[in-house]
């Protein structure tokens, strides 16, 4: 009898031992529950067209001009126009806005002035393309979305005392001006107060 009172101390142990480690895996199980938490993250996410619209728009021209063909905007970003500058004195000037309605800002990347005057023209003639106030159009100018720039271009037969410097026969100009812009954050244009 000795024998079976030991197996029974024994199995009493073990049944304890084996409930103990029961309850203890279900309090651990009942104390992660107790400390853990689910996140759930809810939400929408509107995204707005992008739009790419640098155009030509609003054009002016400068009272004291010459008469001459008024100038048109063409595909939005061309401007063309035809003038005769009979005498020295005369001008043609107009100005154009440079609208970006689109989405992203923009800069100017290139800027291409055609033709280059010879230097006999440059004695008689000159052109200028510059923002309405004076300031220089420069490359990596900013032009922001929303944002407008207003350009003046001007033509003018140059007044000499020297009338050497005149040219003796009619000439004729085909003039240009490209501007390219791109995507990017440039240079805000800081104009003259």
């Amino acid at each position: 009898m000795i024998n079976m009172r030991k197996r029974y101390g024994r199995g009493r142990i073990s049944n304890f031992l084996m409930a103990f480690l029961i309850l203890l895996a279900c309090g651990m199980g009942i104390g992660y529950a107790a400390l853990s938490t689910t996140l759930t993250i809810d939400g929408t996410s509107d995204i707005d067209r992008a739009v790419w619209d640098v155009h030509f728009e609003n054009v002016q021209v400068t009272t004291g001009s010459v008469n001459a063909t008024a100038p048109a905007i063409s595909n939005d970003t061309e401007v063309g126009f035809s003038v005769s500058l009979e005498d020295p004195g005369d001008f043609y000037e107009f100005t154009v806005d440079v609208v970006n309605d689109g989405t992203f800002d923009a800069k100017l990347d290139t800027l291409t002035i055609l033709p280059v005057l010879t230097s006999a023209q440059q004695n008689y003639f000159a052109y200028t393309v510059t923002y309405s106030d004076g300031t220089a159009v420069s490359l990596n100018d900013a032009l922001d979305a929303g944002d407008t720039e207003t350009l003046k271009i001007r033509f003018e037969y140059l007044t000499q005392t020297n009338t050497s410097l005149y040219p003796t026969a009619d000439d004729s100009l085909e003039f240009s001006v490209a501007m390219s812009y791109i995507q990017g954050t440039g240079t805000p244009v800081v104009h003259n107060p």
